[in-house]
């Protein structure tokens, strides 16, 4: 008389069970089938997953993962926490006054302890007052001139003299923000609808055709409507609205004096935001620091850095004319406004 065997194959580690275990199997998988036909379950599945099954179809469930040496009880895996997520619940630090939200675009504000002037900035001060054009250590092209090539050469020089900055000392970082700053300025007043969060080479074109309107411009015209210098004003741009939004607006020009170590471009390109809880905290910290009243006191430095911004718009006279969208300028010894 012929035995019923139980299936061979992959069904798992150990094939040969008992046959009651079989019979078992069978009437779960039975069980299952007939749950799989009812239009009920389907809904429940699809709108209310978790109360799809009851507990006697999860343990019919069960021993099917059982006869099938799935493993029930494997270690859970912890969830992906998106980047948003993280945010919305930052972890906790201890601060002077408790217990704080951990700021992660805002780090960098937030742990500051004390404003303090920029050394390098305190020595021009004391060597050369206000002077604009010694302090960015630069001749004759952001001077004012009216020759017919002025404000193309002046751009070609902002455009290089922007390039050619580097990050490895002190004054060229602050000279780096405020050429941030005129290239907001430049396409504000080239375009008065202009954002600064988006530039294209229309827009390039635009401020081209509207600051250099005299003279032979190709070379100008053609360098800076190349797709990386493109690229490059695009973003120099976006940090000078940052910078304009966020800083000047709120504490005044000098404040870049301050903070400029702070104000990197990985700073400036994916920590800096407009709005939000992050931004408030920050902007708070920096009220509780007395930034304002600290700026406000420092007159010399504030006026140094409306100096710097009259110079680099010196050789352009409309935007003389129009300010460039940068707020108050003086005339410092060093460039005229």
């Amino acid at each position: 008389m012929a035995t019923n065997t139980p299936p061979t194959g992959p069904v798992g580690r150990d094939t040969a069970r008992p046959q009651d275990s079989w019979t078992e199997l069978d009437s779960a998988i039975e069980k299952w089938t007939g749950l799989l036909k009812n239009a009920q379950f389907y809904y429940r599945m699809l709108h209310l997953p978790r109360d799809a099954l009851d507990d006697e179809q999860k343990q019919n469930l069960r021993n099917i993962m059982v006869h099938l040496d799935v493993e029930t009880d494997r270690p859970k895996k912890k969830p992906k926490v998106s980047r948003d997520a993280k945010r919305k619940q930052p972890l906790q630090r201890d601060a002077p006054d408790g217990p704080r939200k951990k700021l992660v675009n805002w780090s960098s504000v937030t742990k500051l302890e004390r404003i303090v002037l920029a050394p390098v900035v305190a020595e021009h001060l004391q060597d050369h007052e206000t002077d604009a054009v010694a302090f960015l250590e630069v001749s004759s092209p952001y001077e004012e001139s009216t020759g017919p090539a002025a404000p193309q050469d002046a751009l070609l020089t902002s455009f290089e003299y922007t390039t050619g900055l580097s990050d490895s000392t002190q004054k060229s970082q602050i000279c780096t923000l405020f050429t941030w700053l005129f290239w907001y300025d430049v396409l504000k007043a080239a375009r008065a609808d202009c954002t600064g969060s988006r530039v294209t080479e229309a827009m390039v074109e635009q401020m081209l055709q509207k600051l250099t309107p005299n003279g032979d411009r190709s070379q100008c015209h053609d360098k800076l409507l190349a797709p990386q210098a493109v690229l490059n004003i695009s973003q120099w741009a976006t940090f000078g609205m940052k910078l304009q939004k966020v800083f000047v607006d709120a504490f005044g020009i000098g404040s870049l004096f301050f903070l400029h170590d702070k104000l990197t471009p990985n700073f400036m390109k994916n920590k800096v935001t407009l709005r939000g809880e992050e931004f408030d905290e920050a902007m708070a910290h920096l009220e509780r620091l007395d930034l304002f009243e600290i700026v406000a006191e420092h007159k010399d430095v504030t006026t140094l850095g409306e100096n710097i911004r009259a110079c680099l718009k010196a050789p352009y006279p409309h935007m003389r004319a129009e300010g460039g969208g940068g707020g108050s300028v003086s005339a410092g010894s060093g460039g005229a406004a």
